[in-house]
C-alpha cells in the first residue's frame, strides 16, 4: 500500500516538474557552493602557509638608513645611525608596538678551523631575546665562558654550502642544520685594548634576521674589554609592528626614506589582498546559494500548488501526513544532496588546479581539502534540507 501510494505521488508530481527550472537552480546552487567552499579552502590554506613565516598582525621589520655616498668616501658612518630623537619618534608611532636596536661589535672578529685551513673575517650583532624568532636554551653566556653561542642566519648557511664550500673545489664540507652544532669554530677577537682567543658554536638559526647573533651580555662585555671606542649611533632598528598591513607603515617609511626588509611587508600585504579577494568570492558564492535556494523553493512551491487537489484527495482517503512529509523531503531533498556532493568534488578538482598553478610560483599550499571545508559542505547541506523540511511541514499543515 505504501509503495503504491509513493508511485501515485511520483506520477502526480513528475509531469508538473519543470526540469529546465530545476536544472538552472541546481547549476546556480552548485556554483554558489563551489565559490563558497573554494574561497574557504584557499583562505585556510593561505593562512596556514603564511602563519609560520609571517604573522600579519605581529610583524618584525628591520629599518636602516640609506648609505650616503659622501660619508662612504670619507669613511664616516655616523650620519647613517639613528639619533635618540629619531628612535623616540619611531616608538611613538601608533603602528609600533615595540622597538630595539642591533648592538654591533666594536672589535675585529676572525673565525677559523685550522684543520681545514678555513679562515674568514666576520662580524657579530646582538639583540634582546624578546626580538628573536627562536631562542635555543644554549643561547646563554656568562663572563668566564670560553664558548660563544651563535644564532646564524639561515641564508648565511645556504650561502656557505652552495657558494663558499662549492667554490673551493669541494675542499670544504657542506654542513646541514642538524650537524652544524657539532662544529666548533676558533674565534680571534682583536680590539684596541686587548686581544682574546675563544671558541664559538652555532646553536640555532634565524629566518627573521640576516646576521650573526650573539648573546647581548657577551657583546656588552666584549665591547668594554676589547675596545676603547665610544658607542656609535645604532645603524639598524628592529620594529615590532602591531599591524604590518596598516597603510601608514609604508607611508611613514617612504616619507623618512628608510630602508626596510620589504619582503616581510610585501608577504603580509600580499596575504591580506588575497584574503580580501577570497572574502569577495565568498560573498558572491553566498549570493548564488541564496538565489538558488529561492528558485528551489519557488519551484517546489509551484509543483505542490499544481498538485494540491490530488494530494488532498490522498490525505482524505487515509494517506498519512507523516509519510507524505517523508516522501516529499526525499523527493526534493535528493536534488540538494546530489548537488552538494558534486559541488564538493568540483571544489577539490578546482583547488588542485589552483594549487598546482600556485606551486609553480613558489606558493606551496596544503594539497588536500581542509576538514573545515568538508564540515562546511555538510552543514550547508543540513541547513538547506532543514529549510526545505520547515517549508514542507508548514505546507502540509495548511493543506490538512
Amino acid at each position: 500500500m505504501a509503495h503504491s501510494s509513493q508511485n501515485i505521488l511520483k506520477k502526480i508530481l513528475q509531469p508538473r516538474r519543470n526540469w529546465l527550472q530545476v536544472l538552472l537552480a541546481a547549476i546556480g546552487f552548485g556554483l554558489g557552493i563551489v565559490f563558497l567552499l573554494l574561497s574557504l579552502q584557499l583562505y585556510l590554506s593561505i593562512i596556514a602557509f603564511f602563519s609560520p613565516h609571517q604573522k600579519t598582525k605581529n610583524s618584525y621589520v628591520v629599518l636602516s638608513k640609506p648609505i650616503d655616498m659622501l660619508n662612504s668616501i670619507l669613511g664616516s658612518n655616523d650620519n647613517n645611525g639613528f639619533s635618540k630623537s629619531e628612535l623616540n619618534e619611531l616608538k611613538s608611532q601608533k603602528f609600533v608596538e615595540n622597538l630595539d636596536v642591533f648592538t654591533p661589535n666594536q672589535f675585529g672578529v676572525t673565525a677559523y678551523i685550522e684543520s681545514l685551513g678555513f679562515y674568514t673575517e666576520m662580524f657579530f650583532e646582538a639583540l634582546p631575546d624578546a626580538f628573536l624568532d627562536d631562542v635555543p636554551t644554549e643561547f646563554r653566556w656568562n663572563e668566564g665562558d670560553e664558548i660563544i653561542p651563535i644564532i646564524l642566519s639561515k641564508d648565511m648557511l645556504d650561502l656557505y654550502n652552495f657558494g663558499f664550500a662549492m667554490g673551493k673545489n669541494g675542499q670544504l664540507p657542506q654542513i646541514t642544520p642538524a650537524t652544524v652544532g657539532l662544529v666548533t669554530l676558533g674565534i680571534k677577537l682583536t680590539g684596541a685594548k686587548n686581544e682574546k682567543k675563544m671558541k664559538a658554536r652555532i646553536v640555532g638559526f634565524s629566518e627573521r634576521y640576516a646576521t650573526i647573533l650573539v648573546p647581548q651580555n657577551f657583546m656588552k662585555w666584549a665591547n668594554q674589554f676589547l675596545s676603547d671606542s665610544k658607542p656609535k649611533k645604532p645603524s639598524r632598528v628592529v620594529l615590532k609592528l602591531n599591524n604590518a598591513n596598516a597603510p601608514e607603515v609604508a607611508q611613514y617609511i617612504e616619507k623618512n626614506k628608510y630602508q626596510i626588509n620589504k619582503d616581510r611587508l610585501l608577504a603580509s600585504q600580499t596575504a591580506d589582498i588575497v584574503l580580501k579577494v577570497m572574502s569577495a568570492v565568498a560573498i558572491l558564492g553566498s549570493f548564488f546559494v541564496v538565489l538558488a535556494l529561492v528558485v528551489f523553493l519557488m519551484s517546489m512551491r509551484l509543483i505542490l500548488a499544481e498538485a494540491k487537489n490530488e494530494i488532498q484527495l490522498l490525505l482524505e482517503i487515509g494517506y498519512s501526513p507523516t509519510k507524505l512529509f517523508r516522501f516529499l523531503i526525499q523527493y526534493f531533498g535528493l536534488n540538494v544532496l546530489i548537488v552538494v556532493i558534486l559541488s564538493t568534488i568540483g571544489v577539490y578538482f578546482a583547488y588542485i588546479f589552483i594549487q598546482n598553478y600556485l606551486e609553480n610560483t613558489g606558493l606551496n599550499l596544503h594539497k588536500n581539502l581542509k576538514v573545515e571545508v568538508l564540515i562546511a559542505a555538510f552543514l550547508l547541506c543540513i541547513a538547506t534540507l532543514s529549510l526545505q523540511a520547515f517549508w514542507l511541514q508548514r505546507w502540509i499543515n495548511k493543506t490538512t
